[in-house]
């Protein structure tokens, strides 16, 4: 813990201006962090794809910093990442042991740890993709679901995380098509038209 507080290499300084700008905007001047006054003379902060801003996740930059709070943030999305492969492969068929190991594949491999190591922290969400996909899921029986998709989609999204937006939506879009096909049923097509509409709806303002 005595180096908790040391930059990482490569992009986290880039990585943390994002984070620390907004913050700065919210908790010294009071303001909606739509401007970044400190960069090129200002430019869109809001409008960037990758600030991180309006995302739920960014109270951990605003209570304990912009290095603690994304350090803390990948601790939480590995978690997450775990918790969301085990259900959907659950969900999918898989044994609670076949679970877990898919969750361990997709999170514990290097995909996560290289990104955290060089400061890629909008691929952070990507961490997410496997509850999209769960929601997406057990939308196709119960339409209720299809909200939390949406708002997982939007949560992405909102968290400067446009890889992992744009590699779900694909996913998910390729998955609904091709389900369709097989079941010649127009549903899970119509599904995940529903959830990209309503993602569209609640991610608007960005």
């Amino acid at each position: 813990m005595q180096n908790f507080g040391n930059w990482g290499q490569y992009d986290w300084d880039q990585h943390f201006f994002y984070h620390g700008s907004p913050r700065v905007a919210v908790l010294d001047y009071g303001q909606i962090p739509l401007w970044n006054a400190h960069y090129c003379g200002g430019t869109p902060l809001l409008a960037n794809p990758q600030s991180p801003s309006m995302s739920p996740f960014f109270i951990l930059v605003l209570v304990f910093g912009a290095v603690a709070g994304l350090k803390l943030l990948a601790l939480v999305y590995m978690f997450l990442g775990l918790f969301g492969t085990f259900l959907t492969a659950k969900r999918l068929g898989a044994s609670s042991i076949g679970a877990l190991l898919g969750a361990v594949v997709f999170m514990l491999s290097s995909w996560f740890a290289l990104r955290v190591l060089v400061g890629h922290t909008t691929f952070f969400p990507f961490a997410l993709m496997p509850f999209a996909f769960f929601f997406y899921l057990k939308s196709l029986e119960t339409r209720k679901w299809l909200v939390a998709a949406a708002g997982v989609l939007a949560v992405m999204f909102f968290s400067g995380g446009i890889y992992a937006f744009y590699a779900s939506v694909l996913l998910l879009g390729i998955y609904s098509l091709l389900t369709s096909v097989e079941k010649k049923k127009l549903l899970p097509l119509g599904m995940v038209i529903a959830i990209f509409a309503l993602t569209f709806l609640l991610a608007a303002v960005k």
